[in-house]
């Protein structure tokens, strides 16, 4: 049984192909919710609409993988409901992510998530009792070819 928290509109989640009568999805925006019940719902995908993704509305030890590609999450709701054994695989945006553009187009500019990082999740992960198999952090540089293109950036991702 495999769970993607926060699917979106389940596009990253159907290149996994991933038996669908084995696969649930939460998601949140009410857009991609009725995205997720249009186009995934049919193909037999159990949808979940959720207020906050940190409270997930299933049994314990239900889901044997649950998979998480930048959405919000509490560990302690992914111990709940997987498995003993169970696997948790999670991508997400620290906040440390873009933190130089913010300082350069914001006087003053701090980081609202300064304590979102890949050390102080690891440990938090941790202290529920997973087994880490593999982390890893990135800060690739972005380029931006005009101020037009900051401009669309800054007002797309606040």
């Amino acid at each position: 049984m495999l769970l993607d928290i926060g699917t979106g509109g389940g596009e990253v989640l159907l290149t996994i192909n991933h038996p669908h009568h084995l696969t649930t999805v939460t998601e949140s925006y009410p857009p991609n919710v009725n995205l997720c019940l249009q186009q995934l719902a049919p193909l037999g995908i159990t949808v979940k609409q959720v207020a906050d993704d940190g409270y997930l509305p299933f049994d314990n030890c239900v889901f044997d993988v649950v998979i998480d590609r930048h959405e919000y999450f509490l560990i302690s709701e992914v111990c709940r409901i997987l498995k003993p054994g169970g696997m948790f695989i999670t991508q997400q945006v620290g906040g440390e992510n873009m933190v130089d553009l913010g300082k350069a187009l914001i006087p003053g500019f701090t980081s609202q998530f300064p304590v979102h990082t890949l050390i102080n999740n690891v440990e938090i992960i941790r202290s529920q009792g997973f087994e880490i198999h593999m982390q890893d952090e990135a800060f690739p540089t972005i380029y931006f070819n005009d101020v037009g293109a900051v401009v669309y950036y800054a007002k797309a991702v606040v």
